[in-house]
């Protein structure tokens, strides 16, 4: 199984933000064979690991994520 692990350090406002508009991704992904666990850790940082038994879905997971993320800390910065 192949495996990543991202963390995002942010301001502690948009860490707990960015944790919750992605905890309901975590709970179904694009592929029975995947998993994606988040974890909120102290100083401003979100921890992501992600699981998948083929590189192609790992990457695809990795990208999604992180235009997640990325859509996310864009939009509150224009709030």
């Amino acid at each position: 199984m192949r495996k990543a692990e991202i963390s995002i350090k942010l301001d502690d406002e948009t860490v707990k933000i960015l944790y919750m508009s992605l905890l309901p991704e975590t709970k179904s992904t694009i592929a029975p064979d995947s998993k994606v666990e988040i974890s909120l850790r102290p100083r401003g940082e979100v921890f992501l690991s992600i699981r998948a038994n083929t590189t192609s879905t790992l990457r695809a997971l990795i990208n999604a994520y992180l235009l997640w993320i990325h859509s996310i800390v864009e939009m509150l910065k224009g709030v």
